[in-house]
């Protein structure tokens, strides 16, 4: 009888040690639908292809659309235009019918609004890429595999990215917030007045401009992946420097809400970057399948209006050329 205890309190001890081995973490499971950026940059040349395709995000949040390929973007391109005088539409596609110049009309974000999805989508999209660039800039220097070149490159690239997107939020939008390297990525971060958010984004392209020139100047120089701002341009340090400062001259010179605001414009920074930017057409290679896409402007690409679907000896299509 003793002996036959003694083996229960064996088994039931050996059952202890067991139970006691097992610990919450030894049955977690990698969910791998689940987000999470330390994997998504963990390896380095992940975290590159993945902040290389990111100005083609950018691109969407004004001419793609929300969704790949949509047309009409679900932007706020189609009201813009209209309040600007650059077209006019009675349709309600993308709100026109109701942005109608002098008549008082103006983009709000009360709730139920029909254009609500359209104000938001581009504001969504922005704080989208400047996240993913703040990101990439947490982790490139820990790059050992890459080049000091390619590492400067990369971080010229990012910091461009998170100058359009700060840039572009400022001139629409009356406050958004600013991320930046190093922040928690569940960190919203917190409500910054445009002023504000054009500084940094000033900033950043000060930053892209430094690195640029860091990574020109180390061996292997450089050099713009072309799939990465596809473009007749082959994107070098002084092709790349140009763009940025292109984009700074046109933030400097828009973001002003008053008159006393435009009396302050520093011209002489806004003349001196937009004399050092481009000084032709800037153009981007669309791409239907992979961007940057075109949203509305595809019904000329595809020739699917007229006079576009008229041969060149018509009358029709002649007098619009001539026109």
């Amino acid at each position: 009888m003793r002996r036959r205890s003694a083996l229960y309190g064996l088994a039931l001890g050996g059952g202890l040690l067991v139970f006691g081995g097992c610990k919450d973490s030894d049955l977690a499971v990698t969910n791998p639908n689940a987000g999470d950026t330390k994997r998504v940059l963990a390896t380095p040349n992940d975290a590159e292809n993945l902040v290389g395709t990111y100005f083609k995000r950018w691109n969407v949040a004004f001419y793609g659309g929300g969704t790949i390929g949509q047309a009409p973007p679900t932007t706020f391109e189609g009201m813009a235009n209209v309040m600007s005088l650059m077209n006019f539409s009675s349709l309600a596609n993308n709100c026109q019918n109701i942005r109608t110049p002098f008549t008082g009309a103006a983009n709000v974000n009360t709730p139920g609004n029909p254009c609500a999805g359209e104000q938001y989508n581009s504001y969504a999209v922005l704080g989208e890429v400047q996240r993913v660039a703040s990101n990439f800039l947490g982790v490139v220097d820990d790059f050992s595999t890459f080049t000091p070149a390619q590492i400067a490159r990369d971080k010229a690239f990012a910091e461009f990215l998170r100058g359009m997107s700060l840039g572009y939020l400022a001139l629409f939008y009356d406050s958004a917030a600013v991320v930046t390297k190093g922040m928690d990525p569940l960190d919203k971060g917190a409500l910054s007045d445009y002023k504000v958010v054009m500084d940094s984004a000033l900033a950043a392209m000060q930053r892209a401009i430094d690195n640029t020139n860091t990574s020109a100047a180390a061996p292997g120089g450089f050099n713009i992946p072309g799939a990465w701002v596809p473009s007749p341009t082959a994107w070098n340090s002084t092709e790349f420097i140009k763009m940025i400062r292109s984009y700074r001259a046109r933030f400097r010179a828009n973001v002003a809400r008053t008159p006393a605001e435009r009396a302050a414009a520093d011209w002489t920074a806004i003349i001196a970057d937009a004399q050092n930017g481009f000084t032709g057409d800037h153009l981007l290679s669309l791409d239907a399948t992979n961007g940057p896409f075109a949203g509305w402007r595809r019904q000329f690409q595809d020739c699917s209006r007229e006079p576009c679907d008229l041969p060149p000896d018509q009358f029709g299509a002649r007098q619009f050329r001539v026109w």
